[in-house]
């Protein structure tokens, strides 16, 4: 009882001290039994002795710390020179509550592998990249402030809409401190999202360069790597397919004025789909017949020169404007999609009112394009077809292809 009581009284960890040196009792729960560890060091290694009984555990605290004190008293006989740098050791190390021997096994274990580098340098080196005090900052805030710092720096509008596209998606899933995420949760954000790998590998992109503006603001730590630790989806893409006319004339007569351009310019220049959600109108130059991909819209980072086939101009002329992007849309690879679904609902409806077939009866599946036998016949457009279109239709089908509004 005696023992318990005396045992509450105290504050663990408890220190035992007999002059400079300093020994220390640390209590601890193991499957519901107390202990108490005496722990110090001796000759630069560690000692740890375990009692179940607080006193004995004290007893022997006080015994170990007279008997390493009789030692040091033994050492301060010392004269000369020895006895100056001990005595400079113990006042550089008492402030900071570090025993000579700990200090000595410390600097050696680092000594050895640092090597030729001195331990000031090794530790300049880690403050730089590990500041003293990181104040933390949200990612909403982060987000907010990299957007308007990118504005400023005049980078293009597309990109802009790119960013405020995907890093809204990645706040709104992350609701703390930029420097709390780990690489295992981005991954799984990315996963849960259900999108395509290149869409995923877009939107870890636009993580990755939010991260990097947060190292350069020092929000993160410089060797902050979460980012390097999610990988990157392997894009297997699709097979090239190539559309026939009749199927091109299906895909323009359904794709709106504002896709009409991004569809004859992938199908009768071969222009890439990026290329094109660059393109301004100032650059599709009809008095001289050419399109000018500029280098800093250019997959290749090279200026080159595309001709305007008849075809392409008949197409383009009607849409033409002084000035703006060519595709408005932020993601054609959508507004593609929903084309596909109108060509299959449309082709649906056509064999529906041929074969005298009720809406009804075509909902429950008396369609050939819920019979696996007859998509063969029926050649329906597959959503990755149509999201390829511009690598697809690399050049014009046919010269003898003429096609008027």
């Amino acid at each position: 009882m005696n023992n318990k009581a005396s045992r509450q009284e105290q504050r663990f960890p408890l220190s035992i001290k007999r002059g400079s040196v300093e020994i220390k009792i640390y209590r601890t729960v193991k499957l519901g039994s107390e202990y108490f560890v005496v722990n110090f060091y001796h000759d630069g290694k560690r000692q740890r002795r375990t009692f179940s009984d607080f006193d004995r555990a004290k007893t022997e605290a006080d015994t170990v710390a007279r008997r390493l004190a009789s030692s040091d008293s033994a050492v301060l006989t010392l004269s000369g020179a020895d006895l100056s740098a001990y005595q400079r050791a113990r006042q550089v190390l008492d402030p900071l509550g570090v025993a000579i021997e700990i200090a000595a096994t410390e600097y050696a274990d680092a000594k050895r592998k640092l090597a030729d580098a001195s331990l000031s340098q090794a530790v300049e080196f880690f403050l730089k990249r590990h500041p003293k005090k990181i104040e933390p900052h949200s990612i909403q805030s982060v987000v907010k402030e990299f957007i308007l710092a990118k504005q400023s720096e005049g980078l293009s509008e597309r990109y802009i809409k790119s960013l405020r596209w995907a890093l809204p998606k990645f706040t709104a899933a992350f609701h703390c401190n930029i420097g709390d995420v780990t690489a295992p949760e981005i991954t799984k954000w990315l996963r849960q999202l259900k999108v395509s790998p290149r869409t995923q590998n877009n939107l870890r992109n636009s993580v990755q360069t939010l991260f990097s503006y947060a190292k350069a603001q020092r929000y993160l730590a410089k060797d902050n790597d979460e980012i390097a630790d999610v990988p990157i989806i392997k894009d297997r893409g699709g097979e090239i397919e190539i559309f026939t006319p009749l199927e091109l004339e299906e895909i323009l007569a359904r794709a709106g004025d504002k896709l009409i351009s991004f569809v004859a310019l992938g199908a009768f220049a071969g222009v890439r789909h990026a290329e094109i959600q660059r393109l301004d109108w100032q650059d599709i130059r009809f008095d001289d017949g050419i399109i000018e991909i500029r280098a800093s819209k250019a997959k290749t980072a090279s200026r080159r020169i595309v001709p305007i086939l008849s075809n392409l101009r008949q197409w383009l002329l009607p849409l033409k404007q002084d000035f703006g992007l060519v595709c408005p849309y932020l993601n054609a690879a959508f507004e593609l999609h929903l084309i596909t679904k109108r060509i299959n609902e449309a082709r649906r409806a056509a064999w529906a009112l041929e074969n005298g077939i009720s809406g009804f009866q075509l909902s429950v599946g008396s369609s050939p394009f819920s019979q696996p036998s007859s998509l063969a016949n029926l050649r329906m457009f597959p959503s990755a077809t149509m999201s390829k279109l511009a690598v697809r239709l690399l050049t014009p089908l046919s010269p003898a292809v003429r096609w008027t509004t």
